[in-house]
């Protein structure tokens, strides 16, 4: 396949990477590869439907069995400044 006009996105999870590529200017991502790390081997994915390319989100996906307990830990041993506002003065007027 050439590269050139070719809008390609990849995600990771777990064992598996998923390549999902498509054509620039079609809007949608109609061919997926798949990369499996424990084989060491490619598959190709044909009877799969194309979706669109604005409306997907591509991220990596962290499977490795981190404890949960253990991140919420370190999220909440982080220190985060405080954003609020001061208190606004209150007036009071009579007329």
């Amino acid at each position: 396949m050439p590269w050139r006009g070719v809008t390609v996105k990849c995600a990771a999870v777990g064992d598996v990477i998923y390549v999902l590529a498509g054509f620039q200017g079609v809007g949608r991502l109609g061919h997926v590869l798949e990369y499996h790390t424990e084989t060491d081997r490619w598959v190709t994915c044909s009877k799969v439907r194309a979706f669109p390319v604005t409306s997907c989100l591509i991220c990596v996906v962290d499977t490795c069995g981190v404890n949960e307990d253990e991140d919420m830990d370190l999220i909440d041993s982080q220190s985060h400044p405080a954003t609020t506002a001061p208190p606004a003065a209150s007036t009071s007027s009579s007329s």
